[in-house]
């Protein structure tokens, strides 16, 4: 699956090249992504203590309600409106999904070490591998901030997936993932391998692993591969469009 969608955005930027069309992906200064609002944004820089939140979670009974699940039956639908869910810190033992008609909702915990959503479904179990996920994001305009999404089934139990997102221009900013799902294995790339143990004489012969140059790593970067230039500054998330500085004697990346 990943290798295909690579094979496709690899091949469809050879076109436009060919094309010499002149489109630029860079997004100006003063223009703005209609989908994500300045109130998203600010919301993303505050701490949990600052948030006005919809909803509060908490297993405690401290907040509103104890569950996630519960917390997701107070939006609104196909709302054009944020919809704040704060996740205290505790373990959720649920499987969420943020149906397609729950719109630009927010889910922020209190750190990836402390809020967590965890489940255990799994493809030898029984479940599909499309129905496994801990959470499922399929609402537009969703953001997650400050969690740890886990399926603890582990590698014996097959695909076993964390989170599953079908929903268009969604956020995911410091939230850990933990799961199993062989399909995200299966393209792999090497760029200037090199250094102590980089002897690669004695490697297994996969038609899997590709060597590529700097120029092809390009095209999977944020900018590129996500046009993120495009929308991810008004979301207030931090990126690097392109790799990831390098310097060495003699050489810049």
């Amino acid at each position: 699956m990943t290798s295909n969608v690579l094979a496709i955005v690899t091949n469809l930027d050879n076109t436009l090249d060919s094309l010499n069309l002149g489109i630029s992906r860079k997004l100006l200064a003063e223009e703005y992504p209609s989908w994500v609002s300045l109130g998203k944004r600010r919301l993303l820089q505050l701490s949990p203590a600052e948030l006005k939140p919809s909803v509060t979670v908490a297993q405690d009974g401290t907040g509103d309600v104890k569950t996630i699940n519960d917390a997701l039956l107070r939006v609104p639908k196909k709302s054009n409106d944020t919809f704040v869910i704060y996740i205290k810190e505790g373990v959720y033992k649920e499987k969420v999904q943020v149906n397609r008609s729950l719109t630009n909702v927010i889910m922020v915990g209190d750190g990836t070490n402390k809020t967590k959503i965890t489940g255990s479904l799994n493809y030898i179990d029984g479940t599909a591998t499309f129905k496994t996920a801990t959470v499922a994001v399929i609402g537009d305009g969703f953001i997650g901030k400050d969690l740890w999404i886990e399926n603890s089934a582990g590698a014996a139990k097959h695909q076993a997936v964390a989170l599953r997102v079908q929903s268009d221009k969604s956020v995911f900013y410091n939230v850990r993932l933990d799961g199993y799902q062989d399909t995200l294995t299966c393209f792999y790339t090497e760029l200037d391998n090199r250094g102590p143990g980089a002897n690669t004489s004695q490697r297994v012969k996969w038609k899997g692993v590709k060597i590529i140059d700097y120029a092809h790593a390009q095209k999977f970067t944020v900018e590129h591969f996500i046009q993120g230039n495009a929308w991810l500054p008004k979301t207030g998330v931090p990126y690097i469009p392109g790799l990831l500085p390098m310097s060495e004697a003699g050489r810049i990346h």
